[in-house]
């Protein structure tokens, strides 16, 4: 997200600090969010408006020298999206697809120069920025809102959406760890795993052997997580209930060779049948 305390050579309309002190609003709303299927994805949808009084900057905007985004930025998937505000003060619907963002989810209004070169002297700004008129250059930030957070979870468990892969440096080549996080697991590989996982996952014919390995201890270590603290992660209940459907009972106190046996039933049909198929 973009910090609204760091300091600009002119005025920025920001919330709680005095580069205007004749009252301008700089905000934004979030309302009726929600998660809708479109065919057999899923997006998360949202109504949001944004409001703007300082006379000036509503110019700019009416007048097409600087546009209004919403920022969007996503820590578990590492999205940052940007949409365009076509109207100040007018309820406008959001869509991202659901493989996009994941858990929390920060939005923020933003106010950027859209002309080349303008001279910028708003009314209400404050008396220390003296009498002078500021050149400002194409993508200027003109307003900084503050961001508001809000939490999406899918009614289905994308795993483009439940975890993400890194290299580490730190590992063994041949080693690869999870770490769980509130919003997403991080499978963390040493540079052998790195490799291997980058052919595999380029390979439909040798895909399935990720459901038998990296995807299968995944999904254990997630059960078992989810097990213990259900409420401390975003993505535990969804996983929960799809663990349900294939013979885990959360309340049931399930042992490792249970857990182990239903995530090889949920993954079967992805990674051994498809190794067999062709023998078949």
């Amino acid at each position: 997200m973009t910090r609204t305390d760091q300091s600009y050579f002119y005025p920025v309309l920001r919330e709680g600090l005095s580069d205007y002190v004749d009252g301008s609003v700089f905000k934004l709303e979030i309302a009726n969010e929600r998660i809708e299927d479109q065919g057999a994805s899923q997006n998360f949808c949202f109504n949001c408006k944004v409001w703007l009084s300082n006379v000036e900057l509503i110019n700019l905007v009416n007048d097409g020298q600087a546009k209004l985004l919403l920022v969007i930025y996503c820590s578990a998937t590492m999205q940052r999206l940007t949409r365009e505000i076509s109207t100040i003060g007018k309820s406008e619907p959001i869509d991202i697809p659901a493989t996009q963002v994941f858990g929390h989810v920060e939005l923020q209004p933003l106010v950027v120069l859209r002309r080349n070169e303008i001279d910028f002297k708003p009314s209400g700004a404050n008396a220390e920025y003296g009498p002078s008129s500021f050149k400002l250059k194409r993508g200027a930030f003109l307003a900084i809102g503050e961001a508001l957070r809000v939490t999406f979870s899918s009614e289905r468990l994308d795993k483009r959406s439940f975890f993400r892969v890194q290299q580490s440096d730190d590992l063994d080549k041949n080693v690869y760890e999870f770490l769980t996080a509130p919003d997403q697991i991080t499978i963390l590989m040493g540079s052998n795993v790195w490799q291997a996982w980058n052919l595999l996952t380029s390979d439909l014919d040798e895909k399935p052997y990720l459901f038998m390995s990296i995807y299968k201890d995944l999904l254990q270590e997630a059960v078992q997580v989810a097990i213990t603290s259900p409420s401390d992660f975003v993505w535990a209940e969804k996983l929960m209930d799809l663990m349900q459907a294939h013979g885990i009972n959360p309340q049931g106190n399930p042992s490792p060779t249970d857990i182990h046996k239903a995530v090889l039933k949920l993954l079967g049909r992805d990674g051994i049948e498809r190794v067999i198929a062709d023998e078949n």
